[in-house]
């Protein structure tokens, strides 16, 4: 039984957080498709190219500070804060509540930063592992933010009475 237990435990550490991240990558990859204005595609598109780049450059200076000093060795699970997941839900749902939409001038900088921070946390998460605990609660915090936003918002209840 405890087997079963572990092997779902790792699924879940290994998979969950990871597919997050990456869908948040192809999300912010595919943000210059729904855009019809030809310079705020661009914007778009460099948007994802510099926070790939702004990847990169963390990357390269965090390795040259290990290749340096050595590479941390912790598992990569560290535990999980419930309130600091809590917190981000709870922001997450409150800054999709008012449904604001971001002006087009900014979506090349929203674009770099969801980018950035997407690849970034997936890197540390998955190969640095000295900040899991906080990524873990604060990614899956955001996430359930913003599902339960998405599932209390966007139907009435007759909506939903006549879907089924």
């Amino acid at each position: 039984m405890e087997g079963i237990l572990r092997a779902i435990f790792d699924i879940v550490i290994w998979t969950i957080v990871p597919i997050i991240l990456i869908t948040a990558i192809v999300k912010s990859y595919g943000v210059a498709k729904h855009i019809e204005q030809k310079e705020f595609k661009i914007a778009a598109r460099s948007g994802f190219v510099g926070g790939v780049v702004l990847f990169l450059t963390f990357v390269i200076y965090q390795l040259g500070q290990f290749v340096q000093y050595g590479f941390p060795d912790k598992a990569i699970y560290q535990g999980f804060n419930p309130y600091l997941a809590i917190l981000f839900m709870l922001g997450t749902f409150a800054l999709f509540y008012g449904k604001r939409s971001v002006s087009a001038k900014f979506v090349g900088w929203v674009v770099l930063t969801i980018t950035f921070a997407a690849l970034w946390t997936l890197f540390h998460y998955l190969f640095i592992h000295t900040a899991n605990e906080y990524i873990l609660s604060i990614v899956l915090g955001i996430a359930f933010g913003i599902f339960s936003h998405t599932a209390f918002s966007p139907i009435t209840i007759d909506d939903l009475v006549k879907f089924f």
